[in-house]
């Protein structure tokens, strides 16, 4: 009989679990341990996990996560804790700012309570040390089973586009660069440049036509539209803080496999270096450039990002969990 790792993602369908729980867990096949998701439990007693060799939980912070913790502990369950933010600083500036700064000290008690953290980036793991010694980063990859390598978009020497993704909690980041990014879509009008996801008010009324809004779609709507648009260019600029520090390069991996170079903030850890172009530069595009920093990238995905590699890191620490 195999062992069963129950897993419980706080929003099964969001676009956390996708590329932390859901999206990733229910991948992994192994003789020994079996993955079972228990996402959509709502009440939680022993017979709940009456059978767990395991049990993990993603992005804990509130009491009823703690107790959920506790009721494991009791029953000597180890639990692995998945993080892949910085919740104990999130900047004012995020919509979320005060929900996750009255939380924080439940945030550190859970993490204090497991028996194993993983985490998306380094940056993240050194700043809940202090809190648990047992920190294991597991980085976000490109899901190969759904999205299979053969399906990736060559770079597109014929058309001029340029994509932005994000919501609110994106504002700051944005409004950061505002005006340089106003410049770079008025001296470019054969470009189109859309935004998809919050309403940037300062830039749609400095912009010409070439400015558009996408409102946004789900999460599955998303990566078809990518992939049918077949962008040149993504760009997603970050403010330099620790919050931002410990993002995981997701809309990286996102540009690539559609075929677009990408465009942020290089002081950020999680860009691999000479797979990502400075925001200081937008605007120079130049295709032969940006179509060999898109195959780069989608080289170095292949080699250390692949979703059917990174889970065998996951694999491993299971194992190590439940013999």
């Amino acid at each position: 009989m195999r062992k069963k790792v129950y897993y419980h993602a706080l929003q099964p369908s969001d676009t956390t679990s996708f590329w932390r729980m859901c999206g990733t867990l229910s991948y992994i096949q192994d003789d020994e341990i079996e993955l079972v998701d228990i996402s959509n439990v709502r009440e939680f007693n022993w017979s709940t996990f009456v059978d767990a060799r395991a049990f993990i939980l993603q992005r804990p912070f509130e009491p009823k996560h703690m107790d959920l913790i506790r009721l494991c502990r009791d029953m000597d369950i180890p639990v692995i804790l998945d993080y892949d933010d910085h919740l104990l600083d999130v900047p004012e500036t995020n919509p979320t700012h005060h929900q996750y700064q009255h939380f924080k000290p439940n945030v550190i008690d859970c993490l204090k309570a497991a028996d194993e953290i993983w985490v998306s980036t380094p940056t993240i793991a050194k700043a809940y040390s202090p809190y648990n010694r047992n920190i294991h980063v597991i980085p976000n990859a490109h899901n190969d089973y759904l999205f299979p390598i053969s399906g990736k978009l060559p770079y597109n020497i014929n058309t001029k586009k340029a994509f932005n993704r994000g919501g609110q909690s994106h504002q700051a980041d944005v409004l950061s660069v505002a005006d340089d990014i106003i410049r770079v879509v008025n001296e470019n009008q054969d470009w189109t440049f859309t935004f998809m996801g919050d309403r940037f008010t300062y830039l749609e009324q400095r912009c010409d036509d070439n400015y558009h809004i996408l409102h946004g779609m789900t999460l599955m709507q998303y990566f078809k539209y990518i992939q049918l648009e077949n962008p040149n260019v993504f760009f997603f600029p970050l403010v330099d803080n620790e919050f931002n520090r410990g993002k995981s390069n997701i809309c990286w991996l996102e540009a690539t496999y559609s075929g677009a170079a990408f465009y942020g903030n290089l002081n950020m850890p999680e860009y691999p270096e000479g797979m990502a172009l400075s925001m200081n530069d937008f605007g120079d595009f130049d295709h032969d450039v940006l179509r060999a920093y898109n195959e780069w990238s989608w080289d170095y995905i292949k080699e250390n990002l692949l979703l059917s590699k990174v889970n065998l890191l996951r694999l491993e620490r299971l194992r190590a969990n439940v013999d």
